[in-house]
């Protein structure tokens, strides 16, 4: 189905995608790009391994996760995908199919697919907006090759307790906030650094008695005054 832009331009204009354009502006590019809406079902899987993309995705409602599967089916969440934000590019702009990965559903969600071939297409309007957008897919891309390159600062960690720290640090310079909501439950934290849920519980925990940080479900709070040990 068509997106309706007027709609949805809560979850456009905080997007990095869509950055300095007007609803007009983005209402033309995605008829230039020949844009389509589809919605997937809790659980559903978006991409699978081996599938061929020939679209960026944008997420519109919901979230999404990106999830690395092995050889004996054991998964591992690579990253969460909420709205206003793309995933599939690199395989879409490389006309790769997807690798060492699938996308699911984390919720019901809508999906906008923007066709990478017209999007890297000289537009036969010569408009403004598509430039804009091709330099806005680019901030994109780089945004989450920092994002990836934080992960790897965090995985370069020794212990589960070091992870936790670095990993809660991050996130509270990103919400530049001491106390923050997570957007993960201890089982999808765990997954996301590759440590055991028991061990993650364990120290969250042990931080908590040592008064370095407090939390409730997925609410947290690092204590300034508290250097951990």
């Amino acid at each position: 189905m068509k997106m309706d832009v007027y709609k949805h331009m809560h979850v456009i204009k905080n997007s990095t995608l869509f950055d300095q354009m007007t609803p007009e502006s983005v209402q033309k590019v995605f008829e230039c790009l020949g844009a389509y809406v589809t919605v997937y079902s809790k659980g559903e899987c978006i991409l699978h391994e081996e599938e061929k993309v020939d679209g960026v995705a944008f997420l519109i409602r919901g979230e999404v996760n990106l999830v690395n599967e092995d050889f004996w089916g054991r998964r591992t969440l690579v990253a969460r995908v909420r709205p206003g934000e793309v995933f599939a590019e690199a395989f879409a702009c490389m006309s790769e199919p997807v690798r060492d990965m699938q996308v699911y559903a984390e919720s019901e969600c809508e999906v906008a697919w923007l066709d990478v071939k017209r999007m890297f297409s000289v537009c036969s309007n010569a408009c403004e907006c598509h430039n804009r957008l091709l330099q806005n897919l680019v901030m994109a891309l780089a945004e989450k090759n920092m994002a990836q390159s934080e992960k790897m600062v965090i995985m370069s960690k020794h212990n589960t307790r070091e992870k936790l720290l670095c990993f809660l640090s991050k996130e509270a310079k990103r919400q530049k906030r001491p106390a923050f909501k997570l957007d993960l439950n201890q089982r999808e934290l765990a997954e996301y650094l590759s440590l055991e849920r028991s061990g993650v519980s364990t120290q969250l925990n042990r931080l908590r008695s040592e008064g370095v940080i407090d939390f409730d479900r997925n609410t947290c709070v690092l204590k300034k005054d508290v250097v951990p040990k």
